[in-house]
């Protein structure tokens, strides 16, 4: 084999085992940050939520609408429904759409309901 060529694969090698380990970085903080959507501190959920929205980290839609679904502090529901935005997924349409007409707070409501026009607008600007 030639020097360039071992050089070459060495370089790729290496650059396979740098986005590897990025990859694995990645996976187990979106993992601590689902994790610690269920701290028993309002603002380290809100900040998990907030973080999990801005690395649209789909992994986390469910546990996200799940969290929306039970959580008692209004001001993190919004938080949890702008995560939502954020990540953009489709697949949180019809949760979001039912919690928009029954959340207790009207704040809520109305956050859920600009959520949810944004997100059908996103999906219309796809087609």
């Amino acid at each position: 084999m030639k020097k360039h060529s071992k050089t070459s694969l060495t370089l790729a090698l290496s650059l396979v085992m740098v986005l590897s380990l990025s990859l694995m970085a990645f996976s187990a903080d979106t993992k601590a940050l689902i994790n610690a959507l269920n701290d028993e501190n309002p603002t380290a959920r809100s900040n998990a939520a907030l973080k999990l929205g801005e690395l649209k980290a789909k992994e986390a839609v469910e546990p996200l609408l799940k969290m929306l679904e039970k959580e008692k502090a209004s001001n993190v529901r919004i938080v949890v429904a702008v995560a939502l935005l954020k990540i953009g997924d489709e697949k949180a349409l019809s949760t979001l759409k039912k919690l928009a007409e029954k959340d207790k707070n009207q704040t809520v409501r109305t956050v859920l309901q600009g959520v949810v026009k944004k997100m059908e607008e996103a999906k219309l600007a796809k087609k």
